[in-house]
């Protein structure tokens, strides 16, 4: 029970007011509480030290290539480039290699008359044989190759000649140019000495029988001894000789061997000049 500090009347316990005197009434002291324990704190912890990491550029995809495959080995080799003639020269030369093959029939023609000559004469023993055959028909094939080989030329497009028919060819020049030469000078010999026997002249003779134009040196050689020699004589001795066959022999042989050469020199000429344009 406690009791109004003012007039003692009692009051019951949590009146805040007194019932008589209307006296606030104080509230009650509460016990006394224990003072609280601090609580430990702990140490503190020293801040963590981050090291800022340098600026990198985000991922990017890098383009896309394609895969490298080696190249094959290529099944043939590069040629160089075709050197075409020039169609005037083309021309040029095809007319040449006819007009060469022209001459070069016009020669056996008067190589077939030159045989003529010695089986019609009646002052000629003379023996046509087999080898008297091919003394005719092989030089004429071999002269021919010059103008075939030419025309064949000038029919293509490609200038440059192949090595192998155009070096045969040469071969074939130069032993002409040997043998007109040799059996020239064998005439020369052979005539200066008064026609006795000489026999590396007869040699070089039958050597020689089977090239086109051969006998060129010699048959021009006799040709001029026997046109010199008709000089300073009366009509009736060229009349005369006229008809010796031995004179158109010599004539015939003579334009034989000379068609033969030239047609060959024309021919590889214009080859020549075929292969360099």
């Amino acid at each position: 029970m406690r009791f109004c500090p003012n007039c003692g009347t009692p009051h019951e316990e949590g009146a805040k007011f007194c019932p008589r005197c209307g006296n606030g009434l104080a509230a009650p002291n509460p016990a006394p509480q224990p003072a609280p324990q601090p609580v430990p704190q702990p140490a503190p912890q020293p801040a963590p030290h981050y090291q800022q990491q340098p600026y990198q550029q985000p991922y990017q995809q890098p383009p896309y290539q394609a895969p490298q495959f080696p190249q094959p080995t290529p099944y043939y080799t590069p040629q160089p480039a075709v050197q075409v003639a020039n169609p005037a020269s083309r021309a040029a030369a095809k007319k040449t290699a006819i007009a060469a093959l022209v001459l070069t029939v016009l020669g056996f023609a008067f190589d077939v008359g030159f045989e003529l000559v010695y089986l019609l004469s009646p002052r000629i023993q003379y023996i046509f044989n087999f080898r008297t055959v091919l003394a005719m028909v092989i030089p004429l094939l071999i002269a021919v190759v010059f103008p075939v080989m030419t025309l064949v030329l000038s029919s293509h497009q490609d200038s440059k000649p192949s090595g192998a028919p155009f070096t045969c060819a040469m071969i074939l020049l130069a032993l002409q140019a040997v043998a007109v030469v040799v059996l020239g000078i064998g005439y020369v010999v052979y005539s200066a000495s008064g026609f006795e026997p000489l026999e590396w002249y007869f040699s070089a003779q039958r050597l020689f029988r089977y090239i086109p134009g051969a006998f060129t040196g010699s048959s021009l050689y006799s040709t001029i001894l026997r046109i010199i020699g008709y000089i300073g004589m009366p009509v009736r001795y060229w009349l005369h000789n006229l008809q010796d066959p031995f004179f158109w022999t010599n004539i015939m042989g003579l334009l034989n061997n000379l068609l033969y050469i030239i047609g060959s020199v024309i021919s590889l000429s214009a080859a020549s000049k075929l292969k360099k344009s």
